[in-house]
């Protein structure tokens, strides 16, 4: 099969199982422990470091705006997750669990939003002193123009995944019959 097509086919269909079965495995980790696990501890200490970042990239005019989009949707990854370990905590963990996945994504979407903001204190740096940046400014600037991409083609999709994770009705039918779950 190595001179024709089929080969590719087989490889590609496998290896779609295993990455479905990773995020699968992962996104339940997230939410089903990590996330849970000694009263949110994990995500606490996340949250400060995050904190932090948001604090330093305030004092760059280029990253205020940017800053205010990410509180928000901070807030909604903390509404969501505490909506969520609710359901958990009722004992109906394995309800929340068949979401995992669009929890995962939510989460992601803040961490990769958190490391965009980190570049972009490393790029407001180095523009604001030109002779340093004089090489590497059209990169920098890049950097935040990138940046401001994220934060508005990528995180607003936040917003229709936390509003099917927070939707009560699909929680109360999963949660009557686990047996939907199997």
């Amino acid at each position: 099969v190595k001179d024709f097509p089929l080969e590719q086919y087989y490889r590609d269909m496998r290896i779609m199982d295993i990455y479905e079965g990773t995020n699968g495995i992962q996104s339940q980790d997230l939410l089903g422990s990590k996330v849970i696990l000694g009263e949110g501890q994990m995500l606490k200490k996340l949250m400060v470091e995050v904190q932090k970042t948001m604090a330093e990239a305030a004092q760059y005019s280029a990253l205020q705006e940017h800053v205010g989009t990410f509180k928000k949707v901070l807030e909604e990854l903390g509404t969501v997750t505490q909506y969520l370990v609710g359901i958990a905590m009722k004992g109906d963990k394995e309800v929340i669990l068949s979401d995992a996945n669009l929890y995962m994504e939510v989460f992601s979407n803040v961490v990769i939003g958190w490391q965009w903001l980190k570049q972009g204190i490393v790029a407001s740096k180095a523009l604001e002193n030109p002779a340093d940046a004089v090489e590497d400014k059209d990169f920098y600037e890049s950097k935040l123009h990138t940046l401001a991409f994220f934060f508005a083609y990528e995180l607003p999709r936040n917003g229709g995944l936390i509003k099917r994770l927070m939707d009560p009705r699909i929680y109360t039918v999963l949660g009557t019959d686990k047996d939907l779950l199997r």
